[in-house]
């Protein structure tokens, strides 16, 4: 009798979810949208009728997680049953309807016999929660203000609702408030509120691009490669989105997406210093290790120069690789010019470094001092750091040993920053502690600069493997922070 009770239930719940595929074969496109307070608690506990145990004498357990209500039987991280309530209009398929409240069998696991009891008294009681939709705010202009609150209290339902509510000629000013939520590191979140905007406003750029860059935060393969190539293919004319677009691109190894992305971002805005900067990065990787491909790729370049001299994106490439070929002078003649048409901190590197391979290092100084005026550490190229220490290594031994220290604090504010490179600079902090505790005057160590001219082209791009995943996907959401 028992195992004919657990197959009718089975039975049952199966029937209700097959009967409610076609009613919620996807979320309501204004899903999320409802919320449960923290004073609903009360009338949760009596809708699942807590305090009364089941079949097997064990009771439910629930809590309430803003839009979602979790509910458990036995330990929460080892349940023997666990599911979700939301509002019905949010809870897609598979999901069991009841009243205003559907039942999905998620994250599991979920025996037959236990969930058709959960169902039984959700069903007694009509499902009746007191979800509710926070009202828009009064003053229409206020809601990035507002949305932004909202994002900062952790009141993600909220703020759910609050991009439905918002007129469509309005929402797309909320994703600027989304970078709220970069210190919380949830990029699933960030990808999840920008997605909706977006939903509601298709071609807000600013979402398309904030839902990108939470997207290369994540590893989702190929998913994320079409995601990003959609994107290109529909904003070709918005570097935002195919700034964000290449930060996927590298993300999933594919230096190669990334530098078209950003060579289109090029025509559209050419004198961008950062997205420039991010160009030559990605340019590098994808040419490593590949002297027919650094060879096509140079040729190219001299080409579009010859139809478009003055074009700053091909210049600053092309003279970015004569650094890494050592021949300094070409360097130094492709990049000069552009000083006064893009500027930055890493275009001040390249010539500051040139400089010094040539034995003009006061100039070198000179370059990399205006570079590090600024008072703000985010906003300065760590490499200035890195390379004013390589420079005055033996001249100024603790400046050199606080200007790597300094790296590594700036560089470190991304996850993504060349391991090996930090492990790098942390030994020649190591070994410039030692020369300056033993009074050694040259002070050996592993050092890029000055590179031998006499040993031709540099076997590889030491600069491109230290920079790549920082430039490409955390310069990107800094910058827009400082706009």
């Amino acid at each position: 009798m028992a195992s004919a009770r657990v197959g009718i239930a089975l039975c049952s719940c199966l029937a209700l979810l097959v009967s409610a595929e076609a009613a919620h074969a996807a979320p309501a496109a204004d899903g999320d949208l409802y919320v449960l307070l923290p004073e609903a608690a009360s009338t949760l506990a009596a809708l699942l009728d807590v305090d009364r145990p089941l079949q097997d004498g064990k009771r439910l357990s629930a809590a309430i997680e803003k839009d979602r209500v979790r509910v458990w039987v036995g330990a929460r991280s080892a349940p023997e049953l666990s599911i979700t309530l939301r509002h019905q209009s949010a809870a897609g398929f598979p999901a069991m309807p009841v009243g205003d409240t559907a039942l999905v069998p998620e994250p599991g696991p979920v025996p037959a016999a236990l969930l058709e009891q959960v169902a039984d008294r959700l069903r007694a009681g009509e499902g009746k929660l007191p979800w509710t939709r926070p009202p828009a705010p009064k003053h229409p202009e206020r809601q990035p203000q507002v949305f932004r609150k909202l994002l900062v209290a952790g009141d993600i339902g909220a703020a759910s609702a609050l991009i439905a509510a918002t007129p469509e000629d309005r929402v797309c000013a909320l994703a600027e408030a989304l970078r709220a939520l970069e210190e919380s590191g949830d990029w699933a979140t960030v990808r999840q509120l920008a997605s909706a905007i977006r939903a509601r406003s298709p071609m807000c750029h600013a979402a398309w691009a904030t839902a990108l860059f939470a997207l290369a935060r994540q590893d989702e393969g190929a998913s994320a490669v079409k995601e990003a190539q959609d994107a290109v293919a529909r904003f070709a004319n918005r570097p935002l989105v195919l700034e964000a677009a290449s930060a996927v691109f590298m993300r999933a190894g594919r230096p190669d997406l990334a530098s078209k992305a950003l060579y289109a971002a090029g025509k559209a805005d050419p004198a961008d210093a950062g997205r420039l900067r991010q160009l030559a990065a990605a340019v590098l990787a994808s040419i490593d290790g590949d002297p027919v491909a650094r060879q096509a790729e140079e040729a190219r370049l001299k080409e579009v120069l010859a139809r478009t001299p003055n074009w700053p994106v091909a210049r600053f490439v092309l003279g970015v690789l004569r650094h890494y070929e050592a021949d300094f002078e070409a360097s130094n003649a492709l990049l000069l010019p552009l000083a006064e048409v893009v500027g930055g901190d890493r275009l001040a590197v390249y010539l500051a470094l040139n400089d010094f391979n040539l034995g003009r290092r006061e100039a070198a100084l000179a370059r990399l001092a205006e570079a590090a005026s600024g008072t703000d550490d985010n906003e300065t190229d760590p490499d200035v750091w890195y390379a004013r220490a390589e420079i005055q290594r033996d001249t100024e031994r603790k400046q050199a040993i606080a200007d790597l220290q300094r790296y590594l604090r700036a560089s470190g504010r991304s996850p993504f920053t060349s391991a090996d490179k930090r492990t790098r600079v942390r030994q020649l902090i190591d070994a410039l502690q030692a020369c300056e505790r033993d009074g050694t005057a040259r002070c050996d160590g592993p050092w890029e600069h000055p590179r031998d001219v006499a040993s031709g082209p540099a076997d590889h791009w030491p600069w491109a493997a230290g920079a790549l995943a920082f430039l490409l996907v955390v310069a990107w959401w800094w910058r827009r922070k400082s706009r």
